[in-house]
């Protein structure tokens, strides 16, 4: 896989205009991007996805899912036919709704023809920390991202997103060996950690054994000193380009 291949770019922004805006920006240099709840809920998941396509780029649909299995079966169905890359869910569902998630994406791809799209199980948010998730969970984040990707899995998803510091002890794990690793909280070491709890450098991320990187605003909105958009892809390029 090559160090551009690695990288979504985590666009947080408000309208489609925007979307490709930031597209324009970067497409010399990397074509994989990540669209959340914030554009997708004003312009449509459709929407999103098209004009990412129509200009060359992979999409990750960071849509969350999170319901009752008939609900999220239908969701994933609904979804996979508008033809995302990747989208994702969220790994705390039950076992049974992850496995309806995995059915209705299949029987889209049976009915349209193409390729699926990667399913990916969100496991405990990196803006979370040790103390909230005890909170929220009952047990530290290393235990519960363990047994949220294990279910994963197990239903037959695709890849799991976790913090760069559950990496390691995930990749040895040898249930879990199918799964891609995808890892956010990525800050440079030239960037604030804005409201990640749980991060890493690109390079750190990949040591550990992180497969693909989700990488926002020090792509997006760079310190000065880094330069465009571009001097910061580049910099990060040149950072990972040996692993």
């Amino acid at each position: 896989m090559q160090a551009k291949d690695r990288i979504f770019v985590s666009l947080d922004v408000d309208t489609l205009e925007q979307v490709i805006q930031a597209m324009d920006s970067f497409s010399d240099v990397l074509e994989n991007i990540k669209i959340g709840l914030q554009v997708a809920t004003r312009e449509s998941w459709k929407a999103c996805i098209d004009v990412a396509h129509e200009r060359g780029f992979k999409v990750f649909c960071d849509a969350k899912f999170k319901d009752i299995p008939n609900t999220v079966e239908a969701a994933a169905y609904s979804l996979t036919k508008h033809g995302p890359d990747y989208f994702t869910v969220m790994a705390d569902n039950s076992l049974e709704a992850l496995k309806a998630i995995r059915r209705g994406t299949d029987k889209a791809v049976a009915e349209n023809g193409g390729k699926a799209p990667i399913i990916i199980g969100v496991t405990v948010l990196t803006s979370i920390s040790e103390e909230e998730c005890k909170t929220i969970y009952g047990a530290d984040a290393e235990t519960k991202v363990m047994q949220f990707a294990e279910n994963a899995a197990e239903a037959g998803l695709d890849a799991i997103v976790c913090s760069p510091e559950e990496v390691r002890t995930l990749r040895q794990n040898p249930k879990l060996k199918n799964l891609l690793l995808i890892t956010p909280g990525i800050r440079p070491d030239w960037a604030q950690s804005n409201d990640q709890k749980r991060s890493a450098t690109p390079i750190e991320a990949l040591k550990r054994g992180a497969d693909m990187l989700v990488i926002g605003r020090p792509i997006t909105q760079p310190p000065k000193e880094i330069g465009s958009t571009v001097d910061a892809v580049s910099k990060i390029l040149e950072e990972i380009k040996e692993i």
